[in-house]
């Protein structure tokens, strides 16, 4: 007879569990219908917080002769009007709407972050890939960069003395390397007739240099085939040719 009495008792007790399961779904499943509502518009804005017509006449009416006309602040109609309810059951019915519109809110933008996040990391990608295959732009050379500048022995012409001046604004270290240069005096003559600043040479800043098959060690493009000079700046993956 007591083992009849405790199989009722587990029959009573794991019905109750289920039906206790089964409101508890059907609540979650309203919750998350109500929070789904919240996403549609409306044609009117009472409707948007859940208002009737005649509480939002009554929420303007208050705005109107309260405090709230004047005071700076953040509160919503939904907050308004249960400052000045007295019935606790329309306190609630504010509040609770409150907490949906504001759970709703935090769920949307939480998403829009979490995609946001993840496309903002698909560009970036494709930006850094872009800025690693474009050719560097003088006007981004910084004074921490390395420039290589291979100029033709002789005078410096006028394009050699535009692009020399304007390289040497850079102020980044640069290695010159004069091809076709056979003694020093060749260099020397270069560098006096692009004016490269002797201050800056003593200090090692700049270097003159012959070539050396260094400008062959940069790129495999032809000299016949190129306009000197042509600068060059160290990257991870060689160099690449600076564009004046």
């Amino acid at each position: 007879m007591k083992n009849i009495f405790i199989f009722v008792a587990i029959f009573v007790a794991a019905n109750m569990t289920n039906v206790v399961a089964q409101e508890n779904r059907v609540e979650l499943s309203a919750f998350e219908s109500s929070l789904k509502d919240h996403a549609k518009t409306h044609e009117n804005t009472w409707e948007y917080w859940g208002l009737t017509r005649d509480e939002w006449v009554r929420y303007e009416s208050i705005k109107q002769k309260s405090p709230w006309a004047t005071w700076k602040n953040e509160a919503t109609p939904l907050a308004i009007l249960s400052h000045y309810s007295t019935s606790i059951a329309d306190k609630s019915r504010y509040a609770h709407l409150e907490a949906e519109l504001d759970q709703w809110r935090e769920n949307t933008v939480l998403e829009w972050q979490l995609i946001y996040n993840k496309e903002r990391e698909i560009i970036y990608a494709k930006n850094t890939a872009l800025l690693g295959n474009r050719k560097p732009d003088l006007k981004n050379i910084k004074p921490s960069d390395r420039v290589l500048y291979f100029v033709e022995t002789g005078e410096c012409n006028t394009r050699c003395r535009a692009t020399t001046t304007r390289l040497l604004g850079t102020f980044a270290h640069i290695d010159v390397f004069v091809i076709g240069a056979k003694v020093q005096k060749d260099v020397f003559e270069w560098a006096t007739s692009a004016k490269i600043p002797v201050e800056r040479v003593r200090v090692k800043q700049i270097t003159l240099n012959f070539d050396n098959d260094n400008f062959a060690a940069v790129t495999s493009t032809p000299k016949s085939l190129l306009e000197f000079p042509m600068a060059y700046i160290q990257a991870k993956d060689g160099y690449k040719a600076v564009i004046f």
